[in-house]
């Protein structure tokens, strides 16, 4: 499985984060996860998380091995 290209994790972010700054229920279950989100927000948070790692982490990319000569 490829990763999905930076737009379609620019857009879940996007989503996820104007949802989750106006729903008390998704900001005290990103505090405390033994509570659940909303309906809308693990939708959200289920694409968010589907959408891979954050394009802008570039540490997390894994590096090609290199060979010794």
């Amino acid at each position: 499985m490829t990763d999905p290209a930076p737009q379609e994790w620019h857009a879940a972010d996007r989503a996820y984060q104007d949802h989750h700054t106006g729903c008390h229920i998704c900001q005290a279950a990103g505090k405390n996860p033994d509570l659940q989100r909303c309906p809308e927000g693990q939708k959200l948070w289920d694409t968010y998380q589907q959408a891979g790692e954050p394009p802008h982490f570039l540490w997390l990319r894994r590096q090609p091995m290199r060979t010794r000569a």
